[in-house]
């Protein structure tokens, strides 16, 4: 089942004018970008907002001060 939504993409890209090169490139690219915002919306909130204060010394990085 997997296999037929990028195949669908695919079809759907070559319906409208595109070439094979084109429509290949253009579904994984699609698939890419989803792929990685759905990543992206699954993080734990919050669960790496105190990592830059963590990691930052006033003492070895003065500019890194609020």
């Amino acid at each position: 089942m997997t296999g037929t939504y990028p195949a669908r993409l695919i079809d759907a890209v070559l319906e409208a004018g595109a070439k094979e090169k084109q429509a290949a490139w253009t579904a994984w690219t699609v698939l890419y970008i989803l792929l990685g915002l759905v990543q992206e919306e699954q993080a734990a909130p919050g669960r790496f907002d105190d990592r830059p204060a963590g990691a930052v010394d006033a003492g070895t990085h003065p500019a890194g001060r609020p």
